[in-house]
């Protein structure tokens, strides 16, 4: 006798066949929304800029050879260097949208990059933070926890 199907007749079959349909019926509802209201992934070609005379950052497709400087739609010229994120705020928080930072050392200066927006160090390896880690420090506190370090950096 065939009794194929007979657990989904169950109270519990019935149940977990419930749950599983509303899981999907959730999963594709985000994914729709996620698509009309622009949160899915960018184009991995296009990498964030910064202008080195103006600041500002700038989002560039990136061309097979071409190599920074990049041409700057702030400056008109090739002032364009690889931005990297900062996503901490002055107190310490962690935000959603980052402050792009442009390296010290594109601009063959020595010592450690400060983000302008919240005078923290950016560090272009750090995975993106979440909510309850720890910030990296200030300029103030890397000084005070390493005044000699610091100075021979910063001439």
């Amino acid at each position: 006798m065939d009794d194929s199907g007979g657990w989904l007749r169950t109270p519990t079959g019935k149940i977990v066949a419930v749950l599983v349909c509303l899981s999907a019926l959730g999963v594709a509802a985000a994914e729709i929304k996620g698509y009309f209201h622009g949160n899915t992934p960018g184009d991995p070609n296009t990498t964030m800029y910064v202008c080195s005379q103006t600041g500002k950052a700038f989002p560039h497709k990136n061309v097979l050879g071409e190599s920074a400087p990049i041409f700057s739609p702030y400056s008109g010229a090739n002032t364009g260097y690889p931005g990297v994120p900062c996503y901490w705020t002055a107190s310490g928080e962690v935000k959603k949208e980052p402050t792009w930072v442009l390296m010290n050392s594109y601009l063959g200066k020595s010592g450690p990059t400060f983000c302008p927006e919240c005078g923290r160090l950016v560090d272009p390896q750090q995975p993106m933070p979440r909510p309850g880690d720890k910030p990296p420090p200030t300029r103030d506190e890397l000084l005070h926890s390493n005044p000699a370090a610091f100075r021979t950096a910063n001439p």
